[in-house]
């Protein structure tokens, strides 16, 4: 199940009692909310250990590829 920005936002403003539970939350303050809402996840972002959603993913290395006239092509289709 996905949770959804607004979902944490009206989850937070419950919490810190900045709205009642059932009150819609207006267009103003939710933005500001969503505004701050990404600076932290980017924050978050730049630090080790606190988004886990970093994958390793390994690759074959192939004998007499990857040199200027053969080189491997990861992340790009052609």
């Amino acid at each position: 199940m996905a949770t959804t920005a607004l979902a944490i936002i009206t989850a937070s403003f419950e919490i810190l009692n900045v709205f009642m539970q059932g009150e819609s939350i207006d267009a103003k303050h939710s933005q500001s909310a969503l505004g701050f809402l990404n600076r932290m996840t980017s924050g978050w972002a730049q630090q080790t250990l606190t988004i886990p959603a970093i994958a390793r993913v390994i690759f074959a290395l192939t004998a007499g590829k990857g040199g200027p006239s053969n080189p491997y092509t990861i992340g790009r289709r052609r």
